[in-house]
């Protein structure tokens, strides 16, 4: 099954659904749902990031990516500057803005958000992701009622799509997922097996350069 479709020249990107099977060495942060935003320009920045749940990375070669079981992971490619991103958005980075803030990394660095690409992999759905009367309460004073699902569910990639419009971004160039985390028994859930170690990676990469 194709997880994510994101095909440009000049970057590739991709989902694995066992995070220990990689086969390929991909940077990823120390995620803590955070709204930290990491940028790699260099062999040098390409270290560790802690308390860190996105990575904008300018530097060929080098794989980003994030872990997630349910939250929403998220890709971005700015063509005019060849700059890719990864993002971790749960609850607390969704309500948080942690895709403002990529996109406005992106956007001081001399990125159009016109010209942003953007690429959602697996999640929890909707449907699927009951939260407290409290959380939708959190949701709905921030503005995103419309994200809200009856009385107790939350669409985590609708909260993080709208951001992106917000931004900026085209919706035509933003790509949702269909797939569900938590209906796929192939893929890691939290709410379907909770406290499993599994996780999903979802990565991007410019190309050229030596292979990271």
């Amino acid at each position: 099954m194709t997880y994510i479709d994101f095909r440009y020249e000049g970057i590739e990107a991709g989902v694995r659904a066992d995070a220990s099977g990689l086969p390929f060495p991909v940077l990823m942060p120390r995620q803590t749902h955070s709204c930290r935003v990491g940028v790699i320009r260099s062999a040098g920045d390409a270290g560790d990031f802690p308390d860190t749940d996105a990575l904008v990375s300018f530097l060929p070669g080098v794989r980003i990516g994030v872990r997630t079981a349910d939250c929403v992971p998220l890709l971005l490619y700015a063509p005019d500057i060849r700059a890719v991103a990864a993002v971790h958005a749960g609850w607390k980075g969704s309500l948080g803005g942690i895709v403002t803030g990529t996109v406005d990394v992106l956007k001081s660095c001399g990125a159009s958000p016109a010209r942003i690409q953007a690429a959602f992999g697996p999640s929890v759905c909707g449907r699927c992701y009951e939260v407290s009367p409290e959380m939708v309460s959190d949701f709905r004073q921030a503005g995103f009622s419309n994200c809200v699902i009856g009385e107790r569910n939350l669409d985590l990639e609708s909260v993080n799509r709208r951001r992106l419009v917000m931004c900026g971004v085209d919706p035509a160039n933003i790509r949702h997922s269909l797939v569900c985390t938590r209906q796929t028994p192939s893929l890691p859930s939290w709410r379907r097996d909770p406290g499993t170690p599994s996780r999903l990676v979802t990565w991007i990469r410019i190309r050229g350069g030596e292979e990271y």
